[in-house]
């Protein structure tokens, strides 16, 4: 036996705050149709459903219910939509913005242009100013580049170092003290 859509709509009214009551024309006849106020069952805010099946107050709040975001979450790892969407990324974000992406970080970041870090990329031979190592030919973009070594206080560039060496000063908070340590503390223990 097919369930009634009457207990559905008993337990709406059960819950329900206010009702309001909208006059609907079907041929010449006025026919009045009730709708009764409910709260949102993701937010809580009290609504008016625009149907009897309603039970969120928005798309947002439905697309938060339990079984409607996990069935999205299951839709966006099917193989199909996953390319679709790829696809759809790579020509709104093609190779050309990151170019630009570069041009303004750096411009944004540390007040230069492409062509002032070539610059200093060619004076230094392509190599870290602190190891002398060249960045690696393979692995993150991180890794593959040199970066912009800068004072935090003063804003002034200072060179380009590898990841290695940029994160190290990073950590070492540019505190000259605390590099004499660390470097009495390799001695003490390379002489041991």
């Amino acid at each position: 036996m097919a369930r009634s859509h009457t207990r559905n709509s008993e337990a709406t009214r059960h819950d329900a705050v206010g009702v309001s009551e909208t006059p609907r024309r079907e041929g010449q006849r006025t026919i009045v149709t009730t709708r009764t106020e409910q709260a949102c069952r993701v937010c809580g805010v009290i609504f008016t459903p625009y149907r009897s099946r309603c039970v969120t107050c928005s798309k947002t709040c439905y697309r938060k219910l339990p079984q409607v975001a996990h069935a999205n979450n299951e839709r966006k790892k099917r193989p199909e939509v996953r390319d679709r969407r790829n696809a759809r990324r790579r020509e709104t974000y093609g190779p050309h913005d990151a170019t630009k992406n570069r041009e303004h970080n750096l411009r944004k970041n540390y007040g230069l242009t492409v062509a002032e870090y070539e610059q200093m990329f060619d004076r230094q031979n392509g190599v870290c100013a602190i190891c002398g190592e060249p960045p690696a030919q393979e692995g993150w973009k991180t890794v593959t580049r040199l970066h912009v070594d800068h004072d935090h206080n003063t804003g002034q560039v200072r060179s380009l170092l590898c990841n290695n060496c940029n994160r190290a000063l990073g950590y070492f908070q540019d505190n000259r003290e605390l590099l004499r340590r660390a470097t009495e503390y390799l001695e003490r223990w390379k002489q041991s």
